[in-house]
């Protein structure tokens, strides 16, 4: 047994992975070294004094040791403790690449020979018009959207519509002036090949740079261009079951490498599921990231947009599944 695992066993901490070790080890190395004596001499101690101070080789020695003592227990309480577990406050940056290294072993989850099954819930801004008159109104959905999609993208998706409220009074008052057309209702829709929209994320790269190119670009998934779309992309494709453990991996690494994303450690998603909240903002557009820090699994996407209106989504299950009616 190591010292990081005695470490781990003692504070009760999950089993840290060879890599994260790796990382605590080059940290201390680096403090030490931060530690090492200037090349140049010191002054001699004066005769009277040889005799209360130790030598200077051995007191430096001795400071060396709980130099390195000190950060070899800070940086193990960082790597082998999840944010919120016990251990210090972390950075974004460094507790987003602590979540790279564990979903760098998640599996994907693809349709095989069957259909991806995902249960999704969500609440959102959905809008109607009555073309004659003009009138607009904006209403809130509150819904789950199961998704049965097969390798060609045919598929069945089923609809629960939990409620419809009103944005506001004055757009229901424009709904019933138009007539009041159809709201959303649940419903049980079928598909032909290409009919859903099956991301094809193994074409993706692993490499940071590579992938905030890849997103830009929109040839796996469109999002508005500049940061927030980059971090709102990261998210989406974070969210996708069928995402290849090497590109997680670099989709956290690209969050890491962003500049303005802020850390809730102690945040619960629209479920009640605690996990960790990423927050990135381009006022007046705000986007959060919930993740389970234990799993390194999406557990949610909050959206706020231009105009302060507040949506959300949050990933239920998913799994491979033999038929387009079987759940999991």
């Amino acid at each position: 047994m190591d010292e990081f695992e005695r470490i781990r066993e003692a504070l009760g901490a999950p089993e840290a992975d060879d890599a994260a070790k790796a990382r605590a080890w080059a940290r201390i190395q680096r403090e030490i070294t931060m530690e090492q004596p200037s090349p140049t001499g010191a002054a001699p101690a004066p005769v009277s004094e040889r005799g209360r101070r130790p030598p200077l080789r051995r007191r430096h020695a001795v400071l060396l040791g709980i130099a390195a003592a000190i950060a070899f227990i800070a940086i193990v309480l960082q790597v082998v403790l999840p944010s919120g577990s016990g251990g210090p406050a972390v950075s974004a940056a460094a507790e987003l690449r602590r979540l790279a290294d564990l979903a760098a072993t998640i599996q994907p989850v693809g349709p095989g020979t069957g259909y991806l099954y995902t249960d999704v819930e969500s609440e959102g801004i959905g809008s109607g018009e009555d073309v004659t008159s003009g009138l607009s109104w904006d209403f809130l959905v509150r819904e789950r959207l199961q998704t049965w999609v097969s390798a060609d993208g045919a598929g069945r998706q089923v609809t629960t519509v939990d409620r419809v409220d009103f944005a506001a009074p004055a757009d229901r008052t424009r709904w019933v002036q138009a007539g009041r057309p159809p709201l959303p209702t649940s419903a049980v829709e079928r598909y032909g090949p290409g009919g859903l929209p099956i991301y094809h994320v193994a074409s993706l790269p692993s490499d940071p740079e590579e992938l905030r190119r890849a997103i830009h670009a929109g040839h796996v998934i469109e999002e508005p261009p500049g940061p927030l779309g980059i971090f709102t992309g990261i998210g989406d494709l974070l969210a996708q079951p069928n995402t290849p453990s090497d590109v997680r991996h670099g989709l956290l690494e690209l969050a890491a490498e962003t500049p303005g994303i802020t850390l809730d450690q102690a945040i619960t998603d629209p479920l009640g599921r605690p996990g960790e909240g990423f927050t990135f903002q381009v006022a007046p557009s705000m986007e959060t990231l919930i993740i389970d820090p234990g799993t390194a699994n999406v557990l949610a996407t909050m959206r706020v947009d231009p105009e302060g209106r507040r949506s959300w989504s949050a990933y239920v299950r998913d799994a491979a599944v033999p038929t387009a009616t079987t759940t999991p």
